[in-house]
C-alpha cells in the first residue's frame, strides 16, 4: 500500500467539503419546513378560553394595592373587607401578595 500524496488528501478535503455543503443545504431545507410546519401549527391551534369564559379575577393590582394602602393606613382585614364588599380571604390573600406577584 502506497502513502497517500497530497494530491490524495486535497482530493479528500475537496470531497469532504461537498459533502458538508449537502448537509448545511439539507439544514438549512429542514429548518425552513420546519418553521413551516410550526405556523401552520399555531394557525389551527384553539385559543383557551377564547369566548372568556369562566371566573373572573377579582384580585388585581389595584385591589392588592388599594388593601395595602388600607393595611398601612391602620384598617383590619375586617375593616377592609366590608368596605370593598371583598371575602375575608380573599382580603387575606391580599394582604400576603405582594404588588408584584401575579395576580389570581
Amino acid at each position: 500500500m502506497m502513502p497517500k500524496t497530497r494530491y490524495d488528501y486535497e482530493n479528500q478535503h475537496k470531497a469532504d467539503i461537498e459533502k458538508i455543503q449537502v448537509l448545511e443545504l439539507k439544514i438549512r431545507t429542514l429548518t425552513e419546513e420546519n418553521e413551516r410546519f410550526h405556523k401552520i401549527i399555531y394557525e389551527h391551534q384553539k385559543v383557551h378560553n377564547e369566548r372568556g369564559a369562566g371566573r373572573k379575577k377579582k384580585l388585581t393590582k389595584d385591589v392588592i394595592n388599594t388593601v395595602h394602602k388600607y393595611v398601612n393606613d391602620g384598617k383590619t382585614q375586617r375593616e377592609i373587607s366590608g368596605i370593598m364588599g371583598l371575602s375575608l380571604g380573599l382580603i387575606n390573600k391580599a394582604c400576603n401578595t405582594s404588588i408584584e406577584k401575579e395576580c389570581i
